[in-house]
């Protein structure tokens, strides 16, 4: 879903339904090769070690969030909220009784996917994961 003022993209939401992510594949790993070359690709290794210490399983069957992003110029002007409510709506076309998304510990959009019924469901934080990126860790929230 694609929120438009004029001709400007202002925001997007992006979902799925169902549960895991599709696996890393080869051509991932191609991909990598071909943007970071051989020795980037093995210094992000710990990194992407990291973040998978902070990773939490995507509840099967459920309307899944895997990403809402409003331009930095227009966020606190409700577009977030005017996707979220769609998506509601739309898990509700679907037939879908669970939705759920996930965001860091210190995502200030927090705020605004509470406001909208989701609630934390679970937490993983990990040090090495800080050390990398700042943020203490990774949360799933839901909302049924």
């Amino acid at each position: 879903m694609v929120a438009v003022d004029g001709d400007c993209i202002v925001g997007v939401l992006q979902y799925r339904v169902g549960g895991h992510a599709t696996p890393i594949t080869l051509d991932h790993v191609k991909l990598a090769l071909s943007v970071f070359g051989p020795v980037g690709s093995l210094k992000r290794l710990p990194r992407f070690r990291a973040r998978s210490r902070v990773d939490l399983p995507t509840p099967a069957n459920s309307f899944y969030i895997d990403e809402l992003d409003v331009d930095p110029l227009r966020r606190g002007q409700g577009i977030g909220g005017q996707l979220l409510s769609w998506a509601v709506d739309e898990a509700r076309r679907c037939g879908i009784v669970n939705m759920s998304l996930h965001t860091t510990t210190a995502n200030p959009a927090r705020r605004l996917y509470e406001r909208h019924g989701f609630v934390v469901t679970q937490t993983a934080v990990d040090r090495r994961y800080e050390a990398y990126t700042g943020i203490a860790g990774r949360l799933l929230m839901e909302r049924r």
